[in-house]
């Protein structure tokens, strides 16, 4: 019998593709067989891009915006040093608001990177830093990416529909864009975003946010021309 992964929990199991997961009580004709080999990837791809043409989902979503790093407080400006002195990134902003403190790097032809440091306790990636190797710093961690979207109620409401799950029950709107993520995979630890803006492109800091000193400069290095 074939192997099943349901696309909500990823729980793996037997049975065909139309039946109830067992493990989050899931239905959904999007379940498919399961398996490692690179020869079963290749035959599924054509077959996962049928199913979100036919979704409506074909288009929605550009390219890659910006990508989250976040960090201990007492790191962050020392990460922003290390990645501004060995890349083309340069500090554009630096701003505070009441769950983050943000540093935001730039450079012409690339996605942003938003250093951030969190100034609350909730946390819903601590988990996948708590092994022997990482749990001396369990708030850093590579994110979430960000990707562009031109509809992100159309987005959001196909995916929930599909057993997607997010971080919050509702888009966030700020004045210059509005932004959801799902929840981080269980495989991974990583986040998937969705920003769509609705004034300057590329502007993180909202009308509440305060701004902050970094003590960081780009250095003068041969190697960064």
């Amino acid at each position: 019998m074939a192997k099943t992964i349901c696309p909500r929990c990823k729980g793996v199991f037997e049975g065909e593709a139309d039946v109830r997961c067992p493990l989050c009580n899931l239905t959904t004709p999007y379940v498919t067989d399961y398996s490692t080999s690179d020869a079963y990837l290749k035959e599924a791809v054509p077959r996962v891009v049928e199913v979100r043409k036919r979704l409506g989902l074909e288009g929605l979503v550009g390219g890659l915006e910006c990508v989250i790093i976040t960090t201990e407080p007492r790191k962050q400006q020392a990460a922003v040093a290390e990645l501004i002195r060995y890349t083309g990134l340069e500090l554009a902003d630096a701003f505070a608001d009441r769950r983050y403190q943000t540093c935001v790097l730039k450079t012409p032809g690339s996605a942003d990177f938003l250093i951030q440091a969190r100034r609350d306790s909730d946390n819903p990636f601590t988990s996948f830093n708590l092994s022997p190797k990482s749990k001396h710093l369990p708030n850093t961690r590579l994110e979430t990416l960000v990707f562009r979207t031109r509809d992100r109620e159309e987005y959001v409401s196909i995916q929930r529909a599909r057993g997607v799950r997010f971080l919050t029950d509702a888009i966030v709107y700020t004045a210059n864009y509005s932004f959801i993520q799902t929840r981080p995979s269980r495989y991974t630890g990583n986040s998937l975003g969705f920003i769509q803006w609705h004034g300057r492109r590329g502007e993180y800091a909202t009308p509440e946010s305060e701004g902050f000193d970094v003590t960081v400069t780009k250095p003068e290095r041969p190697y960064l021309n």
